[in-house]
């Protein structure tokens, strides 16, 4: 097959636009432009901590646009560590808007771009699980979730793709399609809010939110490192699912890689990549037997006071309140629990006059940490 990079009429098939916005969408920032004819590039290699450059001609007209453009492919073959091929129709395929998530695997035992057949086929098992639990933590967190999916995380699933693997390692990559228009709120899928979102979006952020969330209590030495973040996402089936990309003495890390479509604005606080290495997956294990061994309380109800309050710094009317009551006959505890909108309004009232309030959701107590998960209730106790 003749190479992208000698073949003049693919390379011209390349609009300067698209040139752009993959390297936008890749970490490359602009610094100088000169319109109808060209701009610089620049970003930072980050396995040699080299400042790389490329120039992007912004005429189709020129007379060596098309070797212009097949420079910009070499610089991003050598970098991205796939084919100039790849590389093309990636950055053809931009305008189709998608969300992706590269899953790169690192092994003494891949070779030439080959993975032992029994890994890999645990780590594209492991990969679909991730995102089911994903999208099954965005309907509602739980410590272990049900076979069955809601109907969101089934719209979302619906969305999501597996493309082609490249080599690098090992790479996984899901392709998620998202819409760039707001379009009409599916009955019964959570896509109510005024603040429009599409649902496959929610989740590829929930799978990143969630992975880091496990990532952090790997590191921590306590008994409710995982327990305490089931509301972020952690859960048993994430776990299992994070564990599946490891096994045997050959193992040496996995990273997740988020990569966001341009017309959906990109979120904040995600993390840029997410990386587990064999200690780390060890914690893992055990976190998913925790979760396992947990048992919420559906349906509980809680009466106490406000002690606590955290609003998220880039949401208004959202954050955490910690309520101080009775779970039992005898035990008092702060159990903390995530509001939005009016109750997140009520607890701040709650808090300042110092009144107790009723709160309904479902309970999860850990040894030391407690929760409150998917709150249907959160009133003054006594108005």
């Amino acid at each position: 097959m003749r190479s992208v990079l000698s073949d003049k009429e693919s390379l011209l098939s390349v609009l300067p636009t698209k040139i752009e916005e993959y390297l936008q969408r890749s970490g490359w920032t602009q610094v100088k432009r000169q319109e109808d004819l060209a701009a610089l590039w620049v970003r930072t290699d980050d396995a040699s901590g080299r400042e790389l450059k490329v120039i992007v001609p912004l005429d189709l007209e020129l007379g060596d646009y098309a070797s212009r453009v097949a420079d910009v492919l070499r610089v991003l073959e050598a970098l991205e560590k796939r084919s100039a091929q790849e590389v093309f129709r990636a950055m053809k395929g931009v305008g189709e808007q998608s969300d992706e998530f590269e899953i790169a695997i690192e092994r003494d035992d891949i070779v030439g771009g080959l993975i032992p057949l029994s890994v890999g086929a645990k780590a594209f098992r492991g990969a679909r699980d991730i995102f089911v639990a994903a999208a099954a933590a965005e309907h509602e967190p739980q410590a272990v979730h049900p076979s069955t999916l809601s109907a969101m995380a089934q719209e979302a699933m619906r969305h999501t793709f597996l493309s082609q693997t490249r080599e690098g390692s090992y790479v996984i990559n899901i392709v998620s399609k998202v819409p760039s228009q707001p379009q009409p709120p599916l009955p019964n899928l959570g896509l109510e809010d005024d603040k429009w979102e599409p649902v496959q979006r929610k989740v590829f952020k929930r799978v990143a939110i969630a992975l880091e969330a496990v990532r952090q209590a790997a590191t921590e030495d306590t008994t409710d490192a995982f327990a305490s973040r089931i509301t972020v996402g952690v859960s048993w089936n994430l776990c299992q699912a994070v564990t599946r990309f490891a096994g045997g003495r050959h193992f040496r890390r996995v990273s997740f890689t988020p990569k966001w479509a341009s017309d959906v604005p990109r979120p904040t606080d995600i993390p840029e990549r997410i990386i587990f290495y064999p200690k780390m997956i060890t914690a893992v294990r055990a976190g998913a037997q925790v979760l396992r061994e947990i048992r919420p309380i559906p349906d509980f109800n809680l009466v106490g006071k406000v002690v606590e309050l955290k609003s998220r710094s880039d949401q208004e009317h959202e954050g955490t309140a910690v309520v101080e009551g009775f779970i039992d006959a005898t035990s008092l505890r702060r159990v903390s629990m995530e509001l939005r909108g009016e109750e997140h309004t009520r607890a701040v009232q709650a808090y300042e006059t110092k009144e107790e309030v009723l709160c309904v959701g479902t309970l999860y107590s850990g040894v030391q940490t407690h929760r409150l998960i998917t709150v249907k209730v959160f009133k003054f106790a006594h108005r």
